[in-house]
């Protein structure tokens, strides 16, 4: 019988759980240190402890869907090196816990030095002040999780101290309007009458705009007078563009027309998952074609030795600002990943409203984002940056990663099926809080922990002999740990008894899992799940 949320209240673990949620742990003699700040930490559920999924999607993110990888995911997962589920976290920057005067200051020094460096005057000490409080004001925007200062540095500070990919780094993420919902009021001081707003809540470009002093930015990104650049129907690449128009008009009172253009380039190509065209060119080919457009018809004088120089330093920055895709440490691309839903969802930062529903639907479109990715659209190259060889190791993390995402962010959605077919039928969907003892899982800091080979080992008691009675032969360790770690256990423990076959047909039957679930479909969703999983459960 399904218990009640009054009764589930009062309840707590029992032994089986308890031993559970350390067995993943139980031979492990000490804990990582290193923490990570994000939107993930302990969620206890009345009956059962699960985690939040709290962050998601490079607010251009979600709303592309790029098609579907043809790499040998199998192979990859059986060749993986990483199988001791080792959970490193790189240490947040030691900027990141200053306060708001000191991280100014950080973003002053740096644009400062990167100016000084090009070979220019220092410059004016009130305008640096005032791009760097600009920068600073935007990328600290209260719905921003993911598309931080932190973000920004960590993109400068991978630059080899190349002026120019460091001062496009700081600047190419100002803009993110689906994220902080308009645009402030110093980014249309600057944009001025380049910008019109449209019936739809949004921007276009104005007439003006191809006759201003950013007409060389447009032609850069190739666009004209009268294109909807964010809010409804507005072509992709929008947030880039603001940014990059922004940037020529803070700096174009210092730097000359050919470190201008190179900026502009940089931010371009920020503008992520793009596929090869009809006529077989690269968003990296497309743009040094408008380059040369550019250069010529704006009298730049940058040689094609130049112009493909400013396309490498593009790929650069571009390649650093997706890094997380083909990182080694597959927690930290899910963690990027969780960040970004949580961006691109702020309905999830309120807990005493936001509903199961509500959180079912973002894992989803996040899922659906990540399954549709192909990895030969995230990483551009250009003239041999980066070589054959680094593409294709990029990819092959890449393809990894995603890999791991989905099987860890279809884990969660069954977790979630599984509580609101739970809460179906005692009720109604609620806000999550009714679940939870209190909000402390939403932005708290969560420890990561080593976890053992003999991940299979199952613990005492109920959830022991359910295991043992129900072995699933296709569960893959690191994402097993992931689930573990990240302190989500019933995920953990569904995914341990279901594996990935048990979870997608699950996930694929529209009976058990049509939204707003009915009481017949909570029923045939938990008639799917092992009978021991479900007693074990409640």
């Amino acid at each position: 019988m399904i218990v009640s949320r009054k009764t589930a209240k009062s309840r707590t673990p029992t032994k089986a759980y308890t031993t559970f949620s350390s067995s993943c742990n139980k031979h492990n003699k000490s804990t990582s240190d290193i923490t990570q700040s994000s939107a993930l930490s302990t969620m206890h559920l009345n009956f059962i402890p699960i985690v939040a999924v709290a962050s998601f999607t490079v607010a251009s993110f979600i709303l592309i869907f790029a098609t579907h990888a043809e790499f040998p995911l199998a192979q990859l997962s059986s060749a993986s090196s990483v199988r001791n589920c080792r959970i490193p976290f790189r240490p947040t920057s030691a900027w990141a816990e200053e306060d708001t005067t000191a991280q100014v200051q950080h973003v002053r020094t740096a644009l400062s030095e990167s100016i000084t460096e090009l070979g220019y005057n220092p410059p004016d000490p009130v305008a640096v002040e005032s791009w760097a409080v600009l920068i600073h004001s935007s990328m600290e925007a209260p719905y921003r999780k993911y598309h931080t200062l932190n973000h920004a540095f960590e993109l400068s500070e991978g630059a080899d101290a190349d002026p120019i990919e460091t001062l496009s780094a700081l600047f190419h993420d100002v803009v993110q309007y689906s994220v902080d919902g308009d645009l402030t009021d110093s980014q249309r001081d600057i944009l001025g009458t380049s910008i019109i707003p449209t019936d739809e809540n949004g921007y276009e470009l104005s007439k003006e705009s191809v006759e201003s002093d950013l007409a060389m930015v447009l032609s850069v990104f190739g666009r004209t007078a009268g294109e909807v650049v964010v809010g409804p129907n507005a072509h992709r690449g929008g947030n880039e563009l603001l940014s990059a128009m922004i940037a020529v008009r803070c700096l174009q009172s210092i730097l000359n027309p050919q470190h201008l253009l190179a900026i502009a380039a940089c931010i371009e190509l920020t503008i992520p998952f793009r596929s090869i065209d009809t006529h077989g060119q690269s968003d990296s080919d497309r743009l040094r074609e408008r380059l040369s457009q550019t250069n010529e018809g704006f009298g730049i004088g940058a040689d094609n030795i130049d112009l493909d120089e400013v396309v490498h330093k593009a790929v650069r920055l571009s390649n650093r600002d997706v890094a997380a895709f083909q990182s080694p440490d597959s927690a930290l691309f899910v963690s990027n990943a969780l960040k970004l839903i949580l961006e691109t969802s702020p309905n999830l930062l309120s807990p005493k409203s936001f509903t199961i529903d509500n959180y079912v639907s973002a894992l989803k479109g996040s899922e659906h984002f990540l399954s549709g990715l192909d990895p030969r659209d995230i990483f551009p190259s250009f003239k041999g940056t980066p070589n054959s060889s680094q593409i294709y190791e990029m990819r092959t993390r890449c393809t990894r990663n995603l890999d791991i995402a989905v099987r860890y962010l279809r884990a969660i959605l069954t977790e979630l099926y599984v509580v609101s077919a739970i809460s179906v039928l005692t009720g109604e969907d609620v806000p999550m809080m009714l679940f939870w003892e209190d909000d402390s899982f939403l932005l708290e800091e969560t420890q990561i922990k080593h976890c053992s080979h003999d991940f299979c080992i199952p613990g005492d008691g109920e959830e022991a002999w359910c295991s043992l009675s129900h072995p699933s032969s296709n569960v893959d360790e690191e994402v097993y740990c992931l689930l573990e770690s990240f302190k989500s256990r019933l995920a953990a423990f569904l995914y341990k008894i279901l594996g990935d076959n048990g979870i997608e047909n699950l996930l694929l039957s529209s009976k058990a899992t049509t939204f707003p679930m009915t009481k017949d479909s909570a029923k045939s969703l938990l008639e799917t799940i092992p009978k021991c999983a479900v007693e074990y459960i409640l």
